[in-house]
């Protein structure tokens, strides 16, 4: 799981593009940017903690999230193999 790391608006993708930041099925690597989490005008980076492949969205666009809230389940590669 990807945990917010601070609470926040919860953003899949940046706010200046429609392109998801990793869309479910997607292949990811360990510090690549998963979602964003908006505090005002700040903009703090969710990253992925290993490699693998995201699984699903836990949360809705958009949502206000708390401190440790599951935003992003992903499959490590191992079990990838």
């Amino acid at each position: 799981m990807v945990t917010a790391p601070t609470v926040g608006i919860l953003l899949y993708t940046h706010p200046m593009h429609d392109t998801p930041l990793a869309p479910p099925g997607s292949r990811v690597s360990v510090g690549q940017v998963l979602a964003l989490l908006q505090i005002g005008a700040l903009l703090v980076p969710v990253s992925a903690p290993q490699d693998g492949q995201v699984a699903a969205l836990l949360s809705t666009h958009g949502a206000l999230v708390g401190f440790g809230t599951n935003i992003i389940e992903l499959q490590a590669s191992k079990e990838l193999d």
